[in-house]
């Protein structure tokens, strides 16, 4: 049903504070700003989805009316800082924004340092006045968060970070992120991948990254297909989808994040994949060659990564299994 101005400002008196608030936003989005009290109260929401992303777009809407209570919420520690700051982004300004990542970063709360991160790297090259403080936080986001925000710059903190055990899949992010730029680190990158001790999130990390740090594609194809021989279901797919990248015919679309935060996804899936020189073919023949394995969910992977180069036999293969 639709909501008019009259039953929403009704709904602004609730006793319910959710319910006032929802009412304030839906009050913005129809230019209204008779919500601007509950919505500045919003930015200090204890979920993150409400006081960084939905709250600061409804006040960006309002104008100056919503920014001229932002900005000064923006300039003073608590929890409606980074909210403010956010709103300011929304609208185009900068001004106090970087004060308000840098103090958060220091925050006693390490889920009000990790947003600071995440706001930093989601500004990427703007932010780069909280480079220094980038580097000194234990923010999850953090590393990825300087290769954003820091390009080059970053590389030696990505390189360090892959030593350790416990941030490895962190680091190799970052590395993807970097692309070419982190292609002497690649030999540390394939040992990760080879390692059948190592985590499968951490080995499929690897191969994420290494058909992004490294620039020839027929090499990058060989270490994956290696691994592909005694890989269980779960590698294997993540396999297949590293390998199918690398080919020429492999369609060029642009990558689609389903993943929290999304600044991340797009900083890593932006990079272009290895190039392929010889192995064009040798590399469709190894994702093909998946279409006979046993385990139905590693054949459908392997159809629907080289689907619009296969025939229609193969096609059904891939869905019925290998003919007896």
């Amino acid at each position: 049903m639709g909501w008019s101005r009259e039953v929403l400002r009704g709904l602004l008196g609730s006793d319910d504070q959710q319910s006032r608030l929802n009412a304030a936003v839906r009050l913005a989005y129809l230019g209204c700003a008779d919500g601007l009290s509950e919505l500045v109260q919003g930015l200090a929401h204890p979920e993150a989805a409400i006081r960084l992303v939905q709250v600061p777009e409804a006040l960006a809407l309002l104008g100056d009316l919503g920014l001229d209570r932002v900005r000064a919420i923006a300039m003073e520690p608590g929890p409606a800082r980074l909210g403010a700051a956010r709103t300011l982004t929304r609208a185009g300004e900068l001004s106090g924004v970087i004060a308000a990542i840098v103090g958060a970063l220091s925050d006693s709360d390490p889920v009000t340092r990790d947003d600071a991160a995440c706001l930093a790297g989601e500004l990427g090259p703007a932010a780069v006045d909280a480079y220094d403080a980038l580097t000194q936080s234990d923010a999850p986001h953090a590393l990825t968060a300087l290769v954003a925000v820091g390009g080059a710059r970053a590389l030696g903190a990505a390189t360090q970070a892959l030593r350790s055990e416990a941030s490895q899949v962190t680091a190799l992010r970052a590395l993807a992120g970097l692309g070419h730029l982190a292609h002497d680190s690649w030999p540390a990158v394939v040992a990760i991948l080879r390692d059948a001790s190592a985590l499968l999130r951490t080995r499929l990390a690897a191969a994420h990254a290494l058909i992004r740090i490294v620039e020839d594609g027929d090499a990058v194809a060989e270490h994956l297909a290696a691994e592909m021989g005694e890989a269980n279901r779960w590698l294997r797919i993540g396999l297949i989808r590293a390998v199918a990248q690398l080919s020429p015919r492999y369609p060029r679309l642009p990558e689609r994040s389903v993943l929290w935060p999304e600044w991340e996804d797009r900083l890593i899936c932006s990079v272009p994949v290895a190039s392929v020189t010889t192995r064009a073919d040798a590399i469709l023949a190894t994702v093909t060659e998946q279409l006979a394995h046993p385990d139905s969910d590693v054949r459908r992977n392997a159809a629907v990564r080289i689907c619009p180069a296969l025939s229609g036999g193969a096609r059904r293969q891939a869905r019925t299994g290998p003919e007896s």
